[in-house]
């Protein structure tokens, strides 16, 4: 189950594209952020957002939970 804290977590992330602008808009470590989208990402049983470079886009899934 999900809770709201990880949502809250996510779609700050995705709405700022980076857990460091996330962490800012919700005045929160960057780490507390990061750890809650992976809880969020172990519940759904993948990744939301690949890591592959500073900024962070949503994956297929990602979008879906976000919509």
């Amino acid at each position: 189950m999900y809770t709201l804290k990880q949502l809250e977590a996510f779609c700050a992330t995705a709405a700022c594209g980076s857990f460091t602008e996330a962490s800012k808009r919700l005045i929160l470590t960057q780490s507390t952020i990061a750890k809650r989208v992976g809880e969020l990402e172990s519940s759904v049983g993948t990744r939301l957002f690949p890591r592959d470079g500073k900024s962070l886009h949503l994956t297929q899934i990602g979008e879906r939970l976000l919509t």
